[in-house]
Formats: C-alpha cells, sequence, structure tokens
C-alpha cells in the first residue's frame, strides 16, 4: 500500500509539472502568490506575455487545480478581455472549470492514474 501512495503521489508531481510545461509552451509566467478573495488569477499582456497567479497557502491538489483551471481561461478567453468584469463571467469560469477538470484527468491518466485506485 505504502508504494501505491507513493506511486499517486509521484503521478500528480508530473500532472503538475505537465501543467507548468504547458504554461511555459504558452509563453505564460506562473507565479505563486499571497493572494485574497482568488485561488487563481490570469492576465494577458499587451506584449503577448500571460502572467497565471496561484495563491500560495494551498494544498497541492489545488494548486494543480487552479493552474489547470487558468490555463482553461487561457486557451479559452484569451481574446474576452476582463473576464472577471464581464456579463459572460459565470459562464466562462463554469467552461474553465469543465476544462480544468478534462485536462487533469487526460494528464492523469496519460500518467497512469489507474494504478492508483
Amino acid at each position: 500500500m505504502q508504494a501505491q501512495n507513493t506511486y499517486c503521489e509521484a503521478n500528480k508531481n508530473n500532472v503538475f509539472s505537465n501543467l507548468m510545461l504547458l504554461a511555459k509552451k504558452n509563453n505564460a509566467l506562473v507565479l505563486f502568490a499571497p493572494f485574497r478573495g482568488y485561488d487563481g488569477l490570469f492576465k494577458g499582456l499587451a506584449n503577448g506575455q500571460v502572467r497565471i497567479g496561484i495563491r500560495m497557502d494551498m494544498d497541492f491538489d489545488n494548486y494543480i487545480y487552479n493552474l489547470a483551471h487558468e490555463l482553461a481561461h487561457l486557451y479559452l478567453h484569451y481574446d474576452k478581455g476582463n473576464t472577471i468584469k464581464s456579463d459572460r463571467h459565470d459562464e466562462y469560469e463554469e467552461q474553465a472549470d469543465r476544462a480544468a477538470r478534462m485536462l487533469i484527468d487526460v494528464l492523469s491518466i496519460q500518467e497512469g492514474e489507474e494504478k492508483c485506485m
């Protein structure tokens, strides 16, 4: 049982690493910050670079989820302007939530999640 838990933690590390690689591939700088009121933020800059901020006082599973969520915004809403102030904010959040769950599921399967069950 202990070896299985070690593998599952390694799986999470690999999923997180792959999310960080995806951010890098998209010219997104991921920063961990002491946010209040947000678990994560996505901001596109005029020079084409992207900043993703993740609240730093969460557990590892929430780091993974929030990074996937903000990357989903990058792919889905990069051209929507300020989505926080948008009339469609709730819709954008639901889309990012669904895409984040799918992304994590796919990466987990690729990393051998079935061995963790």
